[in-house]
Order: C-alpha cells, then structure tokens, then sequence
C-alpha cells in the first residue's frame, strides 16, 4: 500500500519527550503511533533518542 502522507510531531519538556508519526494511505487509511519517553534529571537523553530512532525505524514504510 502506498503511503500518500507521513508526518512527525515531538513534544518536549524537561520531565518527558512524546513522539508522535502518522500516516496517510493511499486507501485514505490513518496510522497513528505514539510513545512518551519519561526522563529524571539523573538520566541523559540517550535512551529518548534510541527510543525515538526504533520507533521511526519500526513503522517506516518499506523501501522499494
């Protein structure tokens, strides 16, 4: 199925990071994946940005 739209909202605050990627179908279908990343002033960025990067690379649409 051909991805007609594809777009990526983040959402930042000092306590978490919210990434959300939607899709619009060729069929007019919408795809809509979301997670929140929780973060302590103890912790880095780190495990945000690989979290990000797998959910990106999990629900891209296959490269032909």
């Amino acid at each position: 199925m051909k991805v007609l739209k594809q777009v990526l909202g983040v959402d930042v605050s000092q306590k978490e990071l919210e990434v959300s990627l939607g899709r619009l179908n060729e069929d007019l279908s919408i795809e809509l994946y979301s997670h929140r990343f929780s973060r302590t002033k103890k912790q880095d960025s780190r495990p945000c940005i690989n979290g990000l990067r797998r959910i990106l690379l999990l629900n891209s649409p296959s490269v032909s």
